[in-house]
């Protein structure tokens, strides 16, 4: 898959912490990232569009990322997305209990944002070799 297609989300009730995010998505060559506010939008949206990998923050209004993650592990039909907690507290066991793949302290570096996507998805702009 080619960076500019893969289909990003992050899961985070802060505006501001949403634009940081899009300023860093777009600068490592992703388009602007899909954004919900709450656990219930990121389940609905996470379970009826493809959607490539979630950023998801541990404490959002409605429904928390733990639970969100919970409800879309057990509803979610074929591969498993990628979903990375994202949290100024230390949550890491009870993020990966819930079934999410990989744990984030915020503030969230640019490098390590591209480490994650490197790690879950397999993108590059590089044209593929020719089919022999």
């Amino acid at each position: 898959m080619k960076k500019k297609d893969a289909v990003i989300l992050l899961a985070e009730d802060e505006e501001s912490l949403q634009y940081v995010f899009a300023c860093q998505i777009k600068a490592l060559g992703y388009r602007t990232p899909e954004f919900v506010n709450n656990g219930f939008d990121v389940v609905k949206l996470a379970l009826q569009k493809r959607i490539d990998i979630i950023f998801m923050d541990i404490r959002m209004p409605g429904l928390d990322g733990i639970s969100a993650t919970r409800r879309i592990r057990e509803q979610e039909k074929g591969t498993a997305i990628p979903i990375i907690a994202l949290s100024a507290f230390s949550q890491k066991s009870a993020c990966l209990s819930a079934g999410m793949n990989d744990y984030m302290q915020k503030p969230v570096l640019l490098y390590q944002i591209d480490e994650m996507i490197t790690m879950y998805l397999s993108t590059t702009d590089k044209p593929l070799p020719p089919k022999l």
